[in-house]
């Protein structure tokens, strides 16, 4: 199964229409068995995304990418899809192609609107004949009944017989199989009808009249001269024709074989458009692999094929062997949406998730090769994540975010995302900073005091608090913090342990007796552990200063508490 190349802005914005109800639709699929009435639901709500999103482009190539998508499906609807139930109904499926022929190709109804908009001598104008064909080619008799009656020699006595009358009766009288029809009376009514046409046509000599009586005969020659013709006719108004004049009773199942026999046709119209061409032989001989390989071919995208692969494994088209191709599909589906553009992530997500471990991974490298540069995008990134639980691929993001940030934003990314390995290191390096420029260097962890995901950003910031009530004069609850850091906390480094003795030195030299007796112990304590690790670069001086200062403090406080 080939791939497509890279979504075009017509698959883009298809894609768009498309996502929400492939969401619906897997979600169905992995139930279970998909309902044969929901399968239909699914696939005309897919049919009508198509036609809105049509309805909001102006660009012509952009135009016919939609209606030849929106052609292809709908008649793929047919034959695979509603193909069971239309058997079961007797299998005509001619009825089902005048829908579709005159629902997807609108020529028929142009050149009709652009001769009625002449208002006067109708038969002069340019489209005059091109438009009645196109609609009988399209078994809408009704209007070319009409188109025939406008003509300005047409007779207005009942009673007269004339070519033109006579070609207008018979579009008029042309009898049209519908549902609940007796199979015999309708052949009656036909072949009454053919019989009329042949015998009361013999002596028409107009060209135009003519070359219409030779459609209506089935002429096997007139569908050849009308390919060539400069009537533009399109292939499919041909084919629906060539059904509509010649087999008007052909089964579905039998209507790959009326294509194989009007080769000449074919040949005409391969030349113009392989692969659209193929693509509808395909799907009326079907074939669904075949279908599917030619639609990414056309398209040149796997849009299509990886949305209808899903209906042809419901409806029972692909073998054993073929079972995960759907999957296949729409796991490359998903990678095309990505390299198309990394912002469309959150649809490509869709796609990959639900295509087992390999479309997980898949999933994890599209989101970890979105360029993160704003917040909103950060976060959508994640809400993918947790909708999909990537934790890991989450917590990788708000590293990799992080690493734009700096200060507060950053720390803030990187606790969201696990890292407290960089945290601790670059509290750190604000813990040292602290000793050179001050209190302000740990300003950047004021707000993390209430944290307890990162043990070194908790004592960061409950020092920096620390600090500041000092600053403040409240030395009281200056010296409650101190005494929980280095002896009821766990997060406290011990290499910092003689930095937070320092900072204890003019608390422990205050007028007032800020640490108890045994607080003045444990604060000795402390300092000894320092000095017998021989780990930390500390000053004899200030050293002394401590030990003396503790000694004040203590001598102190035991007086204190024996009054």
């Amino acid at each position: 199964m080939g791939g497509g190349s890279a979504l075009d802005s017509v698959d883009v914005a298809a894609l768009h229409g498309f996502h929400d109800i492939f969401k619906q639709f897997i979600g169905y699929v992995e139930s279970g068995e998909v309902p044969f009435d929901a399968l239909l639901e699914m696939s005309l709500s897919f049919q009508n995304a198509l036609r809105n999103r049509k309805h909001n482009v102006t660009d012509t190539d952009a135009v016919a990418k939609l209606n030849q998508m929106s052609a292809a499906w709908d008649l793929a609807d047919i034959f695979f899809i509603r193909g069971d139930d239309i058997s079961k109904q007797g299998g005509f499926v001619l009825p089902y192609l005048l829908k579709w022929v005159a629902k997807h190709y609108k020529a028929a109804e142009t050149l009709r609107l652009s001769v009625l908009s002449s208002r006067e001598g109708y038969e002069h104008h340019e489209n005059y004949w091109s438009a009645i064909i196109h609609l009988a080619c399209c078994g809408r008799m009704k209007e070319v009944s009409q188109m025939l009656q406008f003509h300005s020699e047409y007779p207005t006595d009942e009673f007269a017989k004339t070519p033109l009358r006579t070609m207008e009766e018979l579009a008029r009288r042309m009898p049209f199989y519908n549902k609940g029809t007796a199979i015999a009376d309708f052949s009656q009514r036909w072949q009454f009808w053919k019989k009329h046409v042949v015998d009361r046509t013999k002596n028409i000599d107009d060209p135009s009249l003519l070359l219409l009586a030779r459609l209506f005969q089935g002429e096997a020659q007139v569908f050849e001269e009308l390919a060539a013709s400069d009537f533009c006719l399109n292939w499919e108004e041909l084919f629906v024709a060539k059904l509509l004049y010649t087999e008007p009773l052909v089964l579905l199942v039998n209507a790959g074989q009326a294509i194989d026999n009007i080769p000449e046709m074919t040949r005409v119209w391969d030349t113009r458009s392989h692969h659209a061409h193929n693509l509808l032989i395909n799907i009326v001989n079907h074939e669904p692999l075949n279908t599917l390989d030619t639609a990414t071919a056309l398209f040149e995208s796997l849009l299509f094929s990886s949305h209808f692969s899903f209906f042809l494994h419901q409806a029972n088209w692909l073998s054993e062997d073929e079972m995960s191709l759907p999957m296949q599909l729409t796991l490359a589906f998903g990678k095309e949406i990505a390299s198309t553009n990394t912002n469309l992530f959150h649809l490509a997500a869709t796609y990959l998730s639900c295509c087992g471990p390999e479309g997980v991974e898949a999933l994890h490298d599209v989101l970890l090769h979105v360029s993160v540069t704003t917040a909103k995008t950060a976060c959508k990134l994640i809400s993918v994540c947790k909708t999909h639980k990537l934790d890991d691929t989450a917590r990788a993001i708000c590293r990799q975010y992080a690493s734009t940030l700096e200060g507060e934003a950053r720390f803030s990314w990187l606790l969201k995302g696990c890292d407290y390995n960089t945290i601790t290191s670059e509290v750190d390096d604000l813990l040292e900073a602290y000793h050179k420029e001050g209190m302000s260097a740990l300003d950047v962890v004021k707000p993390f005091r209430q944290t307890t995901q990162c043990g070194r950003l908790a004592f960061a910031a409950s020092y920096q608090h620390m600090l500041e009530l000092r600053e403040k004069k409240f030395f009281a609850d200056s010296s409650t913090i101190i005494m929980r850091l280095l002896t009821a906390s766990t997060t406290t480094p011990k290499w910092f342990w003689f930095h937070v003795l320092k900072d204890a030195l003019p608390l422990l030299e205050h007028d007032e007796i800020l640490f108890s007796a045994e607080e003045t112990r444990a604060l000795t304590q402390c300092l000894e552990e320092v000095m017998v690790s021989h780990s930390f670069d500390v000053r004899e001086e200030e050293v002394a200063n401590i030990r003396m200062a503790l000694a004040r403090n203590l001598a102190r406080s035991i007086i204190l508490d024996q009054r």
